[in-house]
């Protein structure tokens, strides 16, 4: 016997069209999608399913009285890209855009005493002199950052916590059947005076992750949203480049660390000594190259040389795909403060099991045992 669902056609098209999909996209997977959408015919709770998983809604969402109205971060977003996003991406703009509605649920009293983002004032024309301010304001309150070993991205990431902008990480890829296709994007931030989010693609390198957090610190600091790709390069995503390089390789830095170990003109044309000098601020040996450019201690023939092998292996790039821990990998992903407090409302009493799934994106059970064992 089939079950017949009583979906609303109009809800139904416009969930098509938030996810990103083409009536030609989803035709040979959901043969009488064009009936269903016209109301001519209704579909089976199990296409509802099927539809549900493949849209990123769930199932009671077809059956609301009118569309939901776009969000208009998401349309931006959308702008952001000529007015299309991949489906992936759309899920997780909206995933953020959830998150952060969440915290703003979750912190009705807005801590705004220092140390704090919006203390942090920058100048568009002057990164390199943004960086360093920036860099100046955390030293104030956090010195003892280089002091921890955990490693820089950690580092940055927990300082950027306690400043109230909100660091999750994810999985930008496309499932194609088994596999997987890598995705543009490094990451992206949405703004909001009072809970930033910036969300990292985890499936590229630490070193690429730790610079694209820097040039998403940019655009929360400039009070702007942003989704970076490596391929960007309009202005503000060029200036936010130079913000994310001074931050992470100041030049008064570099010099001294080039005088204290002797390097010269020979060991600076030995891609070992630009591997060595990345190692120590953490970042790729692209960001380490045209920063020696820029203090004038290699010429632009080196550096490009170098820029174009070091782009080739950043191509070849793949990141170990053999799995994990569900639950330490979540515990990655999400924002550590966000995580806290929703743990701690949860142990409160404050937060019904169902109501923790919802906030940590899992099952109720899966989250259950998540806060209990492993936050």
């Amino acid at each position: 016997m089939k079950i017949l669902f009583p979906v609303n056609t109009r809800v139904l098209k416009r969930a098509r069209e938030q996810a990103g999909f083409t009536i030609e996209d989803v035709r040979d997977e959901f043969k009488k999608i064009e009936l269903w959408e016209s109301g001519q015919e209704t579909p089976t709770y199990s296409a509802i399913k099927k539809i549900s998983k493949k849209y990123k809604k769930p199932s009671a969402y077809f059956l609301f009285p009118a569309p939901v109205i776009d969000k208009e971060r998401l349309e931006k977003f959308r702008n952001m890209r000529d007015g299309k996003l991949p489906p992936n991406l759309i899920y997780l703009v909206n995933k953020a855009i959830k998150y952060q509605d969440n915290l703003k649920s979750i912190f009705i009293d807005r801590d705004k005493e220092y140390p704090h983002f919006s203390k942090i004032k920058i100048d568009l024309k002057e990164p390199k002199t943004s960086a360093r301010n920036t860099l100046e304001y955390i030293d104030e309150y956090f010195s003892d950052l280089n002091d921890n070993r955990e490693g820089r991205l950690k580092n940055i990431r927990s300082v950027l916590e306690a400043m109230g902008i909100f660091v999750f990480k994810d999985d930008f890829s496309t499932r194609i059947g088994r596999g997987s296709e890598k995705a543009d994007e490094d990451g992206f931030c949405i703004y909001d005076e009072d809970f930033p989010i910036i969300v990292l693609n985890n499936n590229t390198a630490q070193q690429r992750q730790l610079f694209t957090l820097c040039h998403e610190l940019f655009h929360i600091l400039l009070g702007s949203d942003s989704l970076v790709s490596a391929t960007d390069s309009y202005q503000e995503e060029l200036v936010a480049n130079i913000f994310a390089s001074e931050f992470l390789v100041p030049q008064q830095s570099l010099r001294q660390y080039i005088k204290q170990n002797n390097f010269n003109s020979t060991h600076l044309s030995d891609e070992e000594t630009i591997k060595k000098i990345a190692n120590h601020y953490e970042v790729s040996r692209y960001v380490i190259a045209i920063k020696l450019s820029e203090i004038n201690v290699i010429d632009n023939i080196l550096k490009n040389t170098y820029l174009n092998k070091f782009k080739k292996d950043a191509k070849n790039y793949k990141k170990s795909s053999r799995g994990g821990n569900y639950y330490f990998t979540n515990r990655a992903y999400l924002s550590p403060r966000y995580v806290d407090a929703v743990s701690s409302l949860y142990h409160e009493g404050k937060l019904t099991p169902t109501d923790l799934g919802k906030s940590l994106s899992m099952k109720p059970a899966i989250a259950h045992r998540f806060v209990r064992e492993f936050v």
